[in-house]
């Protein structure tokens, strides 16, 4: 969630693991982090995100079958003026730890992305 480059909000996987989930925030030039979650291996490897918006309160969601879901934390997040939702990925590889491995690079694959308002 975007609202300028002093407040925004960033909610994904962990740099260490891929099952490890944290929402965190730049939020007034401060960088605040919310809570985590973890998931076991999913058999065919999905993993589902949710955000829920309640006013300035903003709730991070986790699950392996989109059914079942598990809290990563909240935070306030500012709701007064327009804010942006997307998807931003990162698909860097740390060299210093994977030498020679991984040549083709890394990809991330976004089967869905929805919107609900009420």
């Amino acid at each position: 969630m975007w609202k300028d480059t002093d407040t925004f909000l960033r909610f994904g996987t962990s740099s260490i693991s891929g099952h490890e989930f944290s929402l965190h925030g730049w939020l007034n030039m401060i960088w605040q982090i919310s809570g985590r979650g973890y998931l076991e291996e999913t058999q065919d490897g999905s993993v589902y995100l949710r955000l829920e918006r309640s006013g300035d309160q903003i709730s991070a969601y986790c699950s392996g079958d989109g059914k079942n879901w598990f809290t990563c934390g909240n935070l306030e997040f500012p709701s007064g003026d327009p804010i942006q939702v997307g998807i931003y990925a990162i698909g860097a590889i740390d060299r210093t730890v994977y030498c020679g491995s991984y040549k083709d690079g890394t990809a991330t694959l976004f089967r869905n992305f929805r919107i609900w308002t009420k």
